[in-house]
């Protein structure tokens, strides 16, 4: 995320980057790998603590680079809007795997490019 972060030119460019690669992945892998982070916290984060920080935190990460992003932007709600993208995000890869299909990751793309413009 850090990359293309470093990358993006724009807070739109970063959402759709995000989604377009970790969509790419999840197809590629024949629908079986989501995100990285989303299965390693539906499977042990409950039972290991030392892995649920370890996601806490890499999710914390995200939710920073969308919220600094958005508040450069000027978005008035910067962290609620980030926090807000990263569920659509994860709860579209979870419907594409289910569904084998990239269509909740361009829905969730499209709506969520309005989520950034809209304030």
């Amino acid at each position: 995320m850090d990359g293309l972060a470093a990358t993006a030119p724009d807070t739109t460019a970063l959402l759709t980057g995000m989604i377009t690669l970790l969509g790419d992945r999840l197809e590629a892998s024949g629908w079986r790998k989501g995100c990285p982070v989303a299965t390693v916290a539906l499977e042990l984060a409950a039972t290991h603590d030392v892995l649920q920080q370890v996601c806490a935190e890499v999710y914390a990460s995200w939710e920073r680079i969308l919220a600094d992003r958005l508040a450069a932007d000027g978005h008035p709600d910067a962290d609620d809007t980030a926090t807000t993208v990263l569920a659509l995000i994860e709860g579209a890869l979870l419907l594409a795997r289910a569904r084998r299909s990239r269509r909740p990751l361009d829905a969730a793309s499209r709506r969520a490019t309005l989520l950034l413009t809209t304030h």
